[in-house]
């Protein structure tokens, strides 16, 4: 059971597998990148910081076809290779495997709010004094409600079946305040909820979570940044979320800087300061016509405490595009407390190149090992490579892409999987749109099976989508098999006010489940 735990998990994992500034030149370069997943209101990218991606960038969103604007998206978390992101403004179309083409810059709704008063600023009279600027907000600010129940059941002496209920309704925003006293601009992200559980399986119900709520500064007079308060790191992907202050130093091509502070926790984004940490980190980026290139390079210590050993780390990121051939590294390098001896605890590179303008050759390569996070190296000891290849096509009318990945977990045998996606926008058939994922994925004596087929249709600003999903689990000694159906609607409700319906029902032989989840959201 244990092996067939771990592979439903793997094979899970497989299949899920700012501020507004005058746009320069290199700024209007744009990438190409695959939506991953989407989930609830966040959108997940497949690219990152080493694509030049940084929280709270705002993305400009094109047709990679025709080269038209479609919409904007706000960056509200970003690691090396993965970005998530939310819309900015009005949604618009949007489902898993769509290729995109962006901009990272400021918005054309963004700009238009603060390239006018900038106009003016330039065009008064030099002796006369700047206007005044006044406090503005901008932001979202949404209403979510889900509800689970489920049923399991198993046979032991006697039948045993369990049911269950979750209900969570939640308030969330997100804020952006700019020109406050002193040029600071304030950014939060908080969500409180409440969550409800059959014989109170979740405790505490009440959550409040405070993911970002910091202020940041950019000097005019001298190239100096600053920014303290609860944030995600910018400039470089290793240190993470910080409780603390970051200073740097230096233009948009070339920086340096620290950050001090302390861990939040990781349970409830409560503030703690049992586990202080330094980070030191130069930065470097470089966006020409065909040629670009952005690293960072960063060196980590963090304190545990409680007797528990520091941890050094070194880490750095490379990403090199030649025209639309892209090569991305991200590697980190632990100190061992015990021996005073340096050891590689991460490796991953991607990279794509062009085969032809609408094909292109994906490759991956990723080594991990744990860290020294605790007092003991051996415990939840574990290292895992992974290696593979892949081909994808798009044009305006839909996308496909297929995958062969090998595993292996702790010098284990190998584990073998194929994944694919395809996406057709729209078609003759009553305009529906189509798309569907499949995975396979194998190791030993266990298989595990994973499709997804379903369709869409726009009826006027009305989107709506349904979907069925198979997945099964096959092992030497029992099989995992579930059926899942999802129906969704994304419609508006007012100016600039939004809402998402959707359903699920899955059932299988020991469990069956059915989920509703509604989200009202509004841009302002």
């Amino acid at each position: 059971m244990k092996t067939l735990s771990l592979a439903a998990s793997l094979a899970l994992v497989l299949v899920a597998s700012g501020t507004c500034v005058t746009v320069t030149a290199a700024q209007q370069t744009q990438l190409e990148v695959l939506v991953e997943q989407i989930a609830g209101n966040s959108i997940y990218l497949r690219a990152g910081t080493t694509d030049g991606i940084s929280v709270d960038d705002t993305l400009t969103v094109y047709d990679p076809e025709t080269n038209r604007r479609i919409g904007s998206l706000l960056v509200t978390g970003a690691t090396s290779s993965r970005a998530v992101v939310s819309f900015l403004a009005d949604p618009f179309p949007l489902t898993r495997g769509t290729v995109l083409s962006i901009q990272i810059g400021s918005s054309p709704e963004l700009e238009e709010r603060v390239e006018e008063p900038a106009a003016r600023t330039a065009q008064s009279d030099p002796v006369e004094s700047a206007p005044t600027s006044y406090p503005s907000a901008s932001g979202r600010l949404y209403l979510q409600f889900n509800t689970l129940g489920s049923t399991t059941s198993w046979a032991s002496n006697e039948d045993v079946s369990i049911a269950r209920r979750f209900t969570t309704p939640s308030l969330g925003l997100r804020l952006r305040v700019k020109d406050l006293p002193g040029g600071f601009e304030f950014t939060s992200n908080v969500r409180g909820a409440y969550r409800h559980s059959t014989n109170d399986v979740v405790d505490p119900a009440h959550s409040m979570r405070v993911y970002q709520a910091s202020f940041h500064k950019s000097f005019e007079r001298v190239p100096v940044q600053v920014q303290f308060g609860r944030f995600y790191s910018r400039y470089e992907v290793y240190s993470g979320y910080w409780d603390g202050v970051l200073l740097r130093y230096g233009s948009k091509g070339f920086g340096a800087g620290v950050l001090a502070g302390f861990e939040p926790r990781r349970a409830n984004e409560g503030i703690s300061t049992d586990i202080p940490k330094y980070t030191a980190f130069v930065d470097f980026s470089h966006n020409g016509e065909r040629v670009g290139y952005f690293s960072d390079l960063s060196v980590h210590r963090r304190n545990p405490g409680d007797g528990l050993l520091t941890e050094t780390s070194l880490g750095w990121s490379q990403r090199l595009t030649v025209g639309r051939s892209r090569l991305g590294t991200d590697l980190q390098v632990h100190r061992d407390p015990d021996g005073n001896t340096l050891s590689l605890t991460r490796l991953h590179t991607n990279g794509s190149v062009p085969l032809t303008r609408r094909v292109s050759l994906l490759g991956r390569y990723a080594f991990d090992r744990p860290n020294y996070r605790f007092s003991s190296p051996q415990l939840f000891s574990y290292e895992r490579w992974q290696a593979g290849l892949g081909i994808r096509y798009w044009d305006r009318g839909g996308s496909a892409s297929v995958h062969v990945m090998t595993n292996r977990v702790n010098q284990g045998d190998y584990s073998y999987s194929v994944s694919s996606h395809f996406r057709v926008s729209r078609t003759r058939i009553m305009e529906l749109g189509f798309h569907g994922a499949g995975t396979i994925w194998l190791l030993e004596d266990t298989r595990v099976v994973d499709l997804l087929a379903g369709i869409d249709r726009d009826i006027g600003r009305v989107q709506a989508r349904a979907s069925y999903r198979l997945y099964e689990t096959v092992g030497t000694t029992s099989t995992f098999l579930t059926h899942t159906v999802d129906a969704g609607l994304v419609f508006p409700l007012g100016n600039r006010m939004f809402s998402t319906i959707n359903a699920r029902l899955q059932q299988g032989q020991n469990l069956s489940a059915n989920s509703i989840f509604v989200n009202i959201w509004t841009s302002f």
